[in-house]
């Protein structure tokens, strides 16, 4: 299975920290950054083979996986109108190179590594890591899960009180699921909304049709979407005792 991990942002709201370096090139722990924590993560869970879409400074982004991880298998795709766009364009520009599953990653969230082999082990080919516990606020990606486990609804605009919990942005996709979300983003992008929509509008979609998308529970295990300053201060204080668990 591939992971594709996308890295197109600006990350506008963590500016000035932003200003030269891209989000997922932060540093968080022992001189490594938000991306390298994924991608180590990954390779522990048993992937080695990544396709990386960039797009805000794209060049550091090469560079430092093409030096730090130099025997690392990767598929670089561009997505040249970040600035313009939301991750549904960036997942849409990967269609090319997963087929039969893979697994998608935001690589602005720090997460505990064992997230993903609870995800990979799950007999349900199709998931997502949700968090139950701790609370959520009105911009977080909120879903409603009835009670064996199935996601009814994802979206933002799900109101805070009614939310099963937090979808944290990693998720692993069969080959049914794989063909129909794709479809869906040619479809929306076509229309010429799709490509400043989240990509879990076209996920909705996808399960209005009929295909079923399981939400994994992880709590109690750590995570943090890094979207704010404060959010990367959190995520430091959080990696020593991420990475502590090895």
């Amino acid at each position: 299975m591939r992971a594709v991990l996308l890295a197109a942002g600006e990350g506008r709201r963590m500016r000035p920290l932003t200003d030269s370096t891209p989000k997922c090139l932060l540093e968080i722990a022992d001189s490594s950054t938000v991306l390298d924590l994924a991608i180590e993560n990954l390779r522990w869970a048993g992937i080695e083979e990544m396709v990386i879409v960039t797009g805000y400074r794209d060049d550091m982004v090469r560079r430092h996986v093409e030096k730090r991880y130099p025997r690392l298998e990767v598929a670089w795709v561009h997505n040249s109108m970040y600035s313009q766009t939301n991750n549904s364009y960036s997942l849409w520009l990967a269609r090319d190179l997963v087929h039969n599953g893979f697994m998608l990653l935001d690589t602005d969230i720090l997460f505990d590594r064992r997230i993903l082999p609870m995800l990979l082990g799950l007999k349900h080919g199709d998931a997502l890591a949700v968090r139950t516990a701790g609370g959520w606020a009105e911009e977080d990606m909120k879903v409603v899960i009835d009670k064996q486990g199935w996601v009814r609804t994802i979206s933002k605009g799900i109101p805070v009180a009614t939310a099963s919990g937090e979808s944290i942005g990693i998720e692993k996709f069969g080959g049914d699921f794989c063909a129909e979300l794709f479809a869906e983003l040619s479809r929306r992008i076509a229309e010429g909304h799709g490509a400043n929509e989240f990509y879990e509008a076209s996920f909705q979609a996808v399960i209005d049709r009929g295909l079923p998308l399981y939400g994994l529970d992880i709590s109690p295990l750590d995570c943090v979407e890094i979207d704010t300053v404060e959010d990367y201060l959190y995520a430091q204080q959080l990696a020593a005792s991420v990475r502590g668990r090895r």
